[in-house]
């Protein structure tokens, strides 16, 4: 059968709709070439094998294999006389369906859409599918243009902010760690003071009554001193050396053992405290590595008014104090220059780890969503003009419900165990990081992953609890 006898023998004249019918036999003739471009690129499958049952204008029943019905395609995309036919594109639409059902669940539009957002691989003067696709959806091209650098963007901003949490993780961590030290210390200086308290209490019933007003007087001052600051007074050449001397100090193994615990404590507290304080001055520089090297390019570029990194938060290289008395040997562990130092900065890291990093997690598997869903559909063939919303409102959807369950949900633990034993009658020390966990943000990624079972459980529980009050 000839290519025009397949169309029909005799044309009807052309209307004043032809032009427009012409053009939409162009997109055809495009979309089933795109169709069959893609239907040969799968290894699964094979072009020869396609066949297509039409009917004859005589009513007949004709088998078209695929070499067919690209000499009926090439004769109407030729320009023959029954090219404005409508059983032309009766059969063009036919093999359109017939080739679909060898890309499924990629259509010709898909498939279309997925070449304009993918760009063109050849030449502007090749003959390549994103040219096609053009001719055969060409008012899709500026949507498929902004649905590119939409995705373009979205993705490099998926990159800045999961680099962010990771800079903010590691603080945090770094943080909490620190933060960490300072529990069994804090159990250490507890069984301490009631070790000091004793020993004191069995000092001042030993000590005999002071002989004479001026005695009386040096001996009841000295008495106002811990027991281990009179041990080093004993120690040190001063002018209150015989007054603890009046009091009949002497070196005992048991005072030798309580003192010498409270010095190492105190050289103990102020080796965490200080650690603290260079985490709230340098903590990149502490960490040391490629956070190190970053936060010296950082601050460099600040200082050269070079914003591209600044976004960074690095905070400014500060000097560290020398640490005043308490740096100085035999100190006891009530002294300490950053004695106050673990409740400056426990809150900064509860801030970050309850509400900013659980928000920039949710945001991160909201994008995460997004491009995955893009991804697949860009191996597949099977993104959609309507993709494009789409993305935006679930990007939109995942950033509320980000922040609502952020809110919706606390990190807040409780304080955790003691490390050491303490006496008995003895309240066990608070711990300042028992409320300090990362698992809220792992719920928010997942709630961000998910907006959509989200908002289903939501809904599930509001139709529960207004059930239950209406019963």
């Amino acid at each position: 059968m000839s290519g025009s006898s397949a169309v029909g023998a005799n044309p009807s004249p052309r209307s004043s709709g032809a032009q427009p019918r012409r053009k939409y036999l162009d997109a055809l003739i495009a979309e089933i070439r795109i169709l069959s471009r893609a239907v040969a690129n799968d290894p699964t499958k094979r072009v020869s094998d396609i066949k297509l049952t039409w009917q004859d204008p005589q009513g007949r029943d004709d088998t078209y294999t695929f070499r067919r019905i690209v000499k009926e395609v090439a004769d109407i995309e030729a320009g023959t006389s029954a090219r404005d036919d409508i059983e032309a594109i009766g059969l063009l639409q036919a093999v359109k369906d017939e080739l679909i059902s060898k890309t499924q669940p990629a259509t010709g539009l898909t498939i279309a859409y997925t070449a304009l957002v993918a760009g063109s691989q050849r030449t502007l003067d090749a003959e390549s599918s994103y040219w096609l696709a053009q001719q055969a959806y060409g008012n899709l091209t500026r949507t498929a243009n902004r649905h590119r650098r939409f995705m373009y963007g979205l993705a490099a901003f998926a990159l800045w902010l999961a680099i962010f949490a990771a800079w903010e993780a590691t603080k945090i961590s770094l943080g909490k760690s620190l933060l960490e030290v300072l529990e069994p210390l804090r159990a250490q200086q507890a069984v301490l003071i009631q070790d000091k308290f004793r020993l004191e209490e069995s000092i001042d019933k030993a000590t005999p009554p002071a002989q004479g007003p001026a005695a009386a007087e040096d001996v009841s001052f000295a008495t106002l001193l811990p027991v281990c600051d009179r041990y080093r007074l004993a120690r040190v050449p001063t002018d209150y050396q015989k007054v603890v001397a009046g009091m009949h100090l002497h070196s005992s193994p048991e005072i030798r053992e309580v003192c010498g615990r409270d010095e190492v404590l105190a050289a103990d507290f102020h080796r965490a405290h200080l650690g603290l304080q260079h985490f709230g001055t340098d903590w990149p520089g502490q960490v040391g590595g490629l956070y190190g090297a970053t936060a010296k390019v950082v601050r460099w570029s600040k200082s050269v008014g070079w914003m591209l990194i600044a976004w960074i938060p690095v905070p400014p290289s500060a000097t560290l104090p020398s640490g005043g008395p308490c740096a100085s040997a035999g100190v006891g562990s009530g002294c300490d220059a950053f004695g106050d130092v673990e409740f400056q900065v426990a809150p900064v890291i509860q801030a970050i780890s309850s509400y900013i990093l659980p928000f920039t997690f949710g945001v991160i598997g909201s994008l995460l969503y997004v491009l995955l869903q893009h991804y697949t559909d860009l191996r597949t063939n099977t993104l959609s003009p309507k993709e494009f919303p789409v993305s935006v409102l679930r990007v939109i959807l995942g950033v509320v419900v980000a922040a609502c369950v952020s809110l919706l949900i606390t990190s807040y633990a409780g304080p955790s165990a003691p490390v050491q034993p303490v006496p008995t009658g003895t309240s066990p020390p608070q711990a300042l990081v028992g409320s300090l966990t990362l698992s809220a943000s792992g719920i928010t990624f997942l709630a961000g992953f998910g907006a959509e079972a989200v908002f289903r459980f939501l809904q599930t529980l509001v139709e529960r609890v207004f059930q239950m009050q209406k019963a």
